[in-house]
């Protein structure tokens, strides 16, 4: 019986740690919009919980226009609050001449959550 006790509590102490990081991060409402022949200025709020702390280099993003990847060199993703609200700004270098855009954003350092996002550009 002793074994058991033991087996529970190790297993319970494992699920508890490794599921930290990713309950206290998610995403918001996002209100997706790209415009044809323009570089991507696309924001989404995210929620982190109170006092937790999310630096730049746990904040990533792809961008896919039409069926071609970008180049991470030419995709931007910054950490960004405005008014008290928290979101991830993703930016690209290069106009979008596609009209399906998809963005695929990822925030957290240990555990990570990702949204993916597709975006019709307006012409």
């Amino acid at each position: 019986m002793p074994q058991r006790l033991l087996t529970f509590v190790l297993l319970s102490l494992a699920c508890a740690t490794g599921a930290g990081d990713a309950s206290a991060l998610g995403f918001g409402r996002a209100q997706p919009s790209a415009v044809l022949g323009q570089p991507l200025d696309f924001s989404v709020p995210v929620r982190i919980e109170a006092g937790e702390v999310l630096p730049s280099a746990c904040v990533s993003a792809e961008v896919a226009v039409g069926d071609a990847v970008l180049p991470r060199s030419s995709v931007g993703a910054s950490l960004e609050s405005v008014a008290g609200v928290a979101s991830i700004r993703v930016r690209t270098q290069s106009n979008i001449e596609e009209p399906v855009v998809s963005v695929t954003v990822t925030v957290g350092c240990d555990g990570q959550v990702s949204r993916r996002f597709t975006l019709f550009a307006d012409p």
